[in-house]
């Protein structure tokens, strides 16, 4: 009964954002994703059988499947593999996975998971489902379950923040678990919360994404002056940081090198124009322009891919999404390369990640300055658990 009335549901849903898909599709991160989410354009679910089909939600969550990938890969097992998204970035870093991983024995297919109420015409001849850490979607359960696959959620976590939303719902979370077959938390309070909404089979594993630390190509040489990097910047935030770090910038020598790093490509132009306005007079370069841009006082970090690249060089990096109410971001690459990490103080979506990580400070905007003042005397972070890998490893044999 249940079924019924929420495939009823989103099937008006789905009715209404076709009416609005012309539209939304003109934008470029939309132009892909949305007529293969909501019209299966060029999405078809593939045909052979899928041993492993894995689902997750954006860039983060889809490079933490690395290291299971590989295993995989390594076993030798012939094995068909499907990835899911549902963001543009995502999809991109599943292709690079691809390319990665894929061999004459591991074929890895990369789709966009198609809106709800498609799944069921969709969905093909699957093994097991896994989804990672909070893409709590019925029917994707649901559907997988019907085609007679074993079902579970990886890395699973519930944020302190948004926890209390997911008990008032409770009722409805309870009927997605019960289609999932196991679970693996991160944390003991990610598998308390859970039980708490009506999981079942709940263990706790550890992070994934200790499992997948970035290395550096050694893309650049550390530049001769400290380098300061403002880490997955956010609308609001930069605003914030500009007017504290201003006032360094005022004197005849600027104390160090900033570079600028936002989170969202679309927002380069917007960031570069308001580093133009906040710092008037400054020495400043775009990475996309190329040449010696670190050389520079201010620069725009526009490029794709190679922020890791930047923290393996950086003297401080201050990891942003968390001086505005975003959540933060992951800490854990930053910890990779034993950098010095401030963060502001709103990382609710992260607590279990600095869990993991000791040596970095949470602080205010304005008492950032004070913190620069002495870059050399900051302390390096570092990695403090590491996650049980033979559970997540079981899973695939």
């Amino acid at each position: 009964m249940f079924s019924a009335f929420y495939f009823a549901f989103v099937w008006v849903v789905q009715v209404f954002a076709l009416l609005a898909l012309p539209l939304l599709a003109l934008k470029a991160k939309y132009k892909h994703s949305l007529p293969a989410r909501f019209a299966l354009w060029r999405n078809a679910f593939p045909r052979e059988r899928i041993d492993f089909w894995f689902h997750a939600c954006s860039l983060g969550e889809v490079s933490s499947l690395l290291p299971l990938l590989s295993f995989v890969r390594d076993s030798g097992r012939d094995t068909n593999i499907l990835l899911t998204t549902i963001t543009k970035t995502g999809y991109d870093k599943a292709l690079s996975l691809q390319q990665a991983c894929g061999s004459e024995r591991l074929h890895v297919s990369v789709r966009y998971l198609p809106f709800e109420p498609l799944l069921p015409l969709w969905v093909g001849d699957v093994r097991k489902l896994l989804v990672l850490e909070a893409e709590l979607w019925y029917a994707l359960f649901a559907v997988a379950k019907k085609r007679g696959a074993e079902t579970l959620l990886l890395n699973a976590r519930i944020s302190s923040r948004s926890y209390p939303k997911y008990l008032r719902f409770a009722w409805f979370y309870a009927q997605i678990f019960a289609h999932i077959d196991r679970i693996l938390a991160q944390s003991d309070s990610d598998k308390e919360c859970l039980q708490t909404l009506g999981a079942q089979n709940v263990v706790v594993a550890g992070n994934l994404k200790i499992l997948n630390l970035p290395s550096s190509k050694q893309l650049f040489a550390r530049p001769a002056r400290a380098l300061v990097v403002l880490a997955s910047t956010h609308n609001g935030e930069e605003s914030l940081l500009f007017d504290a770090l201003r006032p360094l910038y005022e004197k005849a020598t600027p104390p160090f090198i900033l570079l600028v790093a936002p989170r969202h490509p679309e927002r380069f132009d917007s960031v570069w124009e308001l580093m133009c306005a906040h710092f008037v007079g400054q020495k400043m370069s775009r990475r996309s322009a190329g040449g010696a841009f670190l050389e520079s006082d201010i620069v725009l970090a526009d490029s794709l891919g190679e922020l890791v690249e930047f923290y393996a060089i950086a003297s401080v990096v201050v990891l942003c999404g968390s001086f505005v109410p975003v959540g933060g971001h992951n800490p854990l690459e930053v910890a990779a390369f034993s950098v010095p990490l401030l963060s502001g103080e709103e990382i609710f979506n992260q607590i279990p990640l600095f869990d993991l990580v000791e040596g970095y400070a949470l602080i205010k905007p304005h008492e950032l300055p004070e913190k620069l003042a002495n870059i050399a005397a900051l302390p390096p972070t570092r990695l403090r658990k590491t996650p049980d890998k033979e559970q997540f490893f079981a899973l695939l044999k």
